[in-house]
């Protein structure tokens, strides 16, 4: 009878203990610099006591956007458009599991000529709370959004630096991990 009552005991604790474990959040953090000085993308996943950090240094030189467009030419003509909605379909259930807890964009940018500078500051706040606001329908938000645009009127230039954190309980993430896996089969098909 005593060797019944302790297996129950135990069993009750692991599941006690499995159950906190599923529902501690995971901490997603992005990253995005993009300066004359600095082209860097970075992820870190964070939970417990366990961190993964992905660092990816953009190319340095002007061909960053000839490169993506290439290749986006390239996925297109590969990819038909019910594997895009696929895809986009399965991207918005997993972002519905997350939660928004940081939202940091700031960028400066100058024109030769101060009235396009003028005009693209307007443009670009309602361009980085557009983004926001369309991130916020997707995935619960407790962020304020720091949005800051820092125009130059005396030199071109361009920089931003963008950074994103979120949070999902392990046990969210564990149930998508199913339909990540055929996200990045798809992509790996076509690269």
């Amino acid at each position: 009878m005593g060797i019944w009552i302790g297996f129950g005991i135990l069993t009750l604790v692991i599941f006690l203990i499995v159950l906190w474990v599923l529902h501690r959040h995971i901490e997603i953090s992005l990253r995005l610099v993009y300066s004359k000085d600095e082209k860097v993308a970075n992820i870190n996943v964070t939970w417990l006591f366990i961190s993964y950090e992905k660092t990816i240094i953009l190319p340095q030189n002007e061909q960053l956007l000839d490169q993506l467009v290439m290749r986006l030419n390239e996925k297109h003509k590969k990819q038909t458009l019910n594997n895009y909605r696929k895809a986009y379909q399965q991207l918005m259930e997993i972002a519905a599991s997350l939660e928004m807890n940081e939202f940091k964009w700031r960028t400066v940018y100058g024109l030769r000529n101060a009235n396009e500078t003028a005009t693209l500051y307007g443009i670009g706040y309602a361009v980085k709370h557009a983004f926001f606001h369309h991130m916020n329908r997707i995935v619960k938000s407790s962020a304020k959004p720091e949005i800051i645009i820092e125009p130059n009127f005396q030199q071109p230039e361009f920089e931003t630096n963008f950074s994103c954190i979120f949070f999902a309980p392990l046990g969210h993430i564990i149930g998508n991990l199913r339909k990540l896996k055929s996200i990045v089969n798809e992509v790996d098909k076509y690269e």
